[in-house]
């Protein structure tokens, strides 16, 4: 990922190193980077994608294109678009899945990615180099406090970095709740994406099946070619 992140969540060019990146991993399947590593990035490309879903009636009715016969509604009240989205039993149960992954997607980009990322991220490396022997660490700096017999000093700084991992352990059970909200959230939208998928599977103007039909050749009945 780019090291520069907004809090807004994701970026474009942050999401295009990540796809470019998760892309040659699995092209190649080449992968030292372990399953977290790439969990996290599938999550990244998943929930971009998922707020590019139309997630408005209006929005996945232009999707499907049953908007393209407005000027016909006038004459053929049979192609006016109340009409073509009431001929497809699935419509509301796709706008609704895609609702779900929109909204999971759209709680990952602006809740779960930044608080990982900027905050606890952020945290734990600065507790890191304070906690480093680095000469301008406070670690370093207790261990010459103790060494000039200075106590008092030396407990002061100790109790300040026992905060700091105070506040990181508070800052990685906030993460805990946010990603079991997300994970809540994308099993809505896996349930509701099932209610869909099987809606269209039952649908016999466009399941896969009378796809198969409409792509065969002109020599199979039903067929557009």
């Amino acid at each position: 990922m780019a090291n520069e992140t907004t809090p807004e969540g994701l970026q474009d060019q942050d999401l295009q190193a990540t796809i470019d990146t998760f892309e040659g991993i699995l092209k190649t399947g080449n992968n030292n980077r372990g399953s977290l590593w790439m969990a996290w990035h599938y999550l990244q490309i998943y929930s971009i994608w998922g707020l590019r879903l139309p997630n408005s009636e209006i929005s996945l009715i232009k999707t499907l294109g049953i908007d393209k016969n407005e000027e016909a509604d006038r004459n053929d009240p049979s192609l006016s678009i109340i009409h073509q989205v009431g001929t497809y039993s699935f419509f509301p149960a796709m706008l609704t899945s895609y609702q779900k992954v929109y909204e999971a997607s759209a709680y990952f980009n602006s809740e779960v990615f930044p608080t990982v990322v900027l905050q606890i991220g952020n945290a734990l490396r600065s507790f890191a180099k304070a906690a480093s022997e680095d000469q301008e660490a406070i670690f370093s700096a207790i261990l010459k406090l103790i060494k000039q017999d200075d106590t008092v000093g030396a407990l002061e700084l100790v109790t300040d970095l026992q905060q700091k991992a105070d506040d990181n352990v508070g800052l990685a059970e906030h993460v805990n709740v946010l990603l079991n909200t997300y994970a809540a959230r994308l099993a809505e939208a896996k349930s509701a994406l099932e209610t869909a998928d099987g809606q269209i599977d039952e649908d016999d103007k466009v399941n896969e099946t009378r796809i198969a039909q409409l792509e065969a050749g002109s020599n199979t009945e039903g067929s557009i070619e």
